[in-house]
């Protein structure tokens, strides 16, 4: 991971938070939201996050589904979270306010975090011993 996406990742970490009703850890909240989507995700660890910084127009930030139709953020400032698998891309956190930028007519542009998420489990080595 270099320098600019050790960064990022932090900022995910910071974005993502850690929901007070929940004893997941932020890591773990990541990976949730990522795998209800995206369930062939590998499990990422908060060592390895690939982390990029993307500006969306209001037509990227249109063709992007949300995971659901609220319209309501608690705040309007700050990145969208993005995770991109393969030719993949989702919406992990910030669903709200791109509902409410929708609704409202706002041309941005958007900022945005994109976890780039490994298509494939790492290669283990298997030994098959006969017997």
């Amino acid at each position: 991971m270099n320098e600019d996406s050790a960064f990022l990742a932090s900022e995910v970490m910071r974005v993502i938070g850690v929901d007070r009703k929940s004893k997941e850890t932020t890591i773990e909240r990541i990976n949730r939201l990522i795998r209800e989507q995206l369930p062939a995700a590998p499990i990422l660890a908060e060592t390895t996050l690939s982390v990029s910084k993307r500006i969306l127009t209001v037509g990227e930030l249109r063709a992007i589904k949300p995971w659901h139709e609220r319209r309501k953020p608690k705040f309007l400032d700050g990145p969208l979270v993005l995770a991109k698998m393969g030719g993949r891309v989702v919406l992990i956190d910030g669903a709200n306010r791109r509902n409410h930028f929708l609704q409202v007519g706002e041309q941005g542009p958007f900022q945005a975090l994109v976890i780039h998420v490994p298509d494939s489990w790492p290669k283990v080595q298997w030994a098959y011993r006969a017997g």
